[in-house]
């Protein structure tokens, strides 16, 4: 499984990444960090088992906090998804569920049977799924 980011998709990204105002120099790029955190939610290993071709794991971790308190990863994926939406087309689809419950006979098997908690029935429960193309 390849974990890692291609550099197209990290020149996606970056512009959305925070300008760190550091007077030293990083001692990990932007880049491999990313790909340590993209690893270890893509495997769902532990921080402590990034491997040792990614930065180590703490300073992954604290990249991937500083990512979080700072909301990077909601408005990257907000605005990805705002430029890939609005590339398709604009025909909304709308889809409407209902359900019903309704008493049954005392002749049902117990598996066709079930019980309503809400409306406190036993019978069926019957479902509506409506779709809308609104264009």
């Amino acid at each position: 499984m390849n974990t890692n980011l291609t550099h197209a998709q990290f020149l996606l990204i970056r512009p959305y990444l925070p300008k760190v105002k550091s007077t030293r120099p990083r001692k990990y790029s932007e880049y491999e960090l990313l790909n340590g955190i993209v690893y270890v939610m893509r495997t769902g290993c532990q921080w402590r088992e990034v491997p040792k071709i990614y930065p180590c794991w703490h300073s992954v971790y604290k990249y991937f906090r500083y990512l979080v308190r700072n909301k990077v990863f909601d408005q990257i994926l907000f605005k990805l998804n705002k430029k890939h939406n609005s590339k398709r087309s604009h025909n909304l689809h709308i889809l409407i569920t209902d359900s019903q419950s309704v008493h049954s006979t005392e002749y049902l098997p117990m598996g066709k049977k079930g019980y309503d908690g809400y409306k406190k029935k036993y019978g069926l429960k019957r479902f509506e799924l409506i779709g809308i193309s609104v264009t």
